[in-house]
């Protein structure tokens, strides 16, 4: 099993893309699974505070 946690709590109202690699050394697998979460509600210096937040995820690349 290979796990991997990666945590970004700096607000900005700019766009950002974050490319992450993962290179497992001797694992073969037929299947994968990815989890992510959300804060469930936007943090209190976040502009939409106390309010449901969302987690968007875009192009999930395996070779």
């Amino acid at each position: 099993m290979l796990y991997e946690s990666y945590q970004d709590n700096d607000f900005s109202f700019d766009q950002n893309i974050y490319n992450y690699l993962v290179e497992p050394k001797g694992i073969e697998s037929r299947y994968i699974r990815i989890k992510g979460y959300n804060l469930d509600q936007c943090p209190d210096y976040h502009p939409g505070a106390g309010r449901p937040c969302w987690l968007f995820t875009d192009e999930i690349i395996i070779n």
